[in-house]
């Protein structure tokens, strides 16, 4: 594709991000191609999904985010109280990552106090749009091992990550509620029906009576939710003619999701 004044070479594009430093913008005229947009700098201010015009350069394979005044106030407004499934640096309580790589790193709002460097600092969450309130605080050897709700504040462009504030901990526990609360949070997903946890597990169990689940699920998943199983059933001795049980495995989604409800 080729640009034949400066004014063109802005395109309004989507932006798909990889992880949080490399993402693609996908052109609204999908007779464009898409364009590699590398490093932070180059979408400061910006997450996955946003639409946002792009100034491209290199001959087309590379560009970064154009932002003006208005635009900086309608990303705000868009994300303002976002909230982001995290965990802690290890080696600086103050900064915490997103489970979602595609998010960039967040930043605890500073409270000037000797804590800071000990452990993490937990805020009141509806004190956010007043004064700000500490309501607990994790030591550092505490917090190593839990997840971090952090709410978004803000992003400016003078600052290479974005302004947040921890409201709440929550434990590293491999239950089915634990995890639909974790699901729910890195998606700002709205409350649905309380699941019937015994069911569930009562599901899981059945899978796990099979000798061998075949999954397409990568090793690193968090959730293995498709899998394939076979069991032999019957063999009969005469004329030989054995009998198999094929089963596919997917998310019970009807556990998840009620009928009718806006999610669904």
């Amino acid at each position: 594709y080729e640009f034949t004044n400066d004014k063109d070479n802005v395109v309004l594009c989507h932006i798909d991000c990889q992880n949080y430093r490399q993402a693609e913008a996908i052109p609204i005229d999908s007779s464009m191609p898409k364009v590699s947009i590398v490093g932070l700098n180059a979408r400061r201010l910006v997450f996955h999904g946003d639409t946002v015009p792009i100034k491209i350069e290199r001959h087309g394979l590379r560009g970064r985010v154009l932002l003006d005044e208005r635009t900086e106030k309608a990303l705000h407004e868009t994300h303002y109280g976002a909230t982001f499934l995290c965990r802690v640096d290890p080696k600086n309580p103050i900064l915490f990552y997103p489970l979602d790589s595609r998010y960039p790193k967040f930043v605890n709002l500073p409270t000037l106090t000797r804590k800071e460097n000990e452990g993490v600092v937990i805020f009141d969450p509806s004190s956010i749009n007043d004064t700000l309130k500490i309501s607990n605080f994790i030591p550092m050897e505490c917090a190593v091992k839990m997840l971090f709700i952090v709410k978004f504040v803000v992003w400016e462009m003078r600052f290479p990550y974005p302004l947040g504030v921890i409201v709440s901990a929550l434990p590293c526990v491999n239950t089915v509620s634990t995890q639909c609360r974790y699901l729910k949070i890195s998606h700002n997903i709205l409350p649905t029906p309380q699941i019937d946890e015994k069911a569930a597990v009562s599901v899981a169990t059945r899978v796990r009576s099979f000798e061998t689940v075949f999954t397409i699920d990568s090793e690193h998943a968090m959730d293995r939710s498709n899998g394939l199983t076979c069991k032999l059933l019957t063999v009969q001795v005469g004329q030989e003619i054995k009998k198999y049980e094929v089963g596919v495995h997917i998310t019970d989604v009807q556990q998840y999701v009620a009928k009718g409800s806006e999610i669904d």
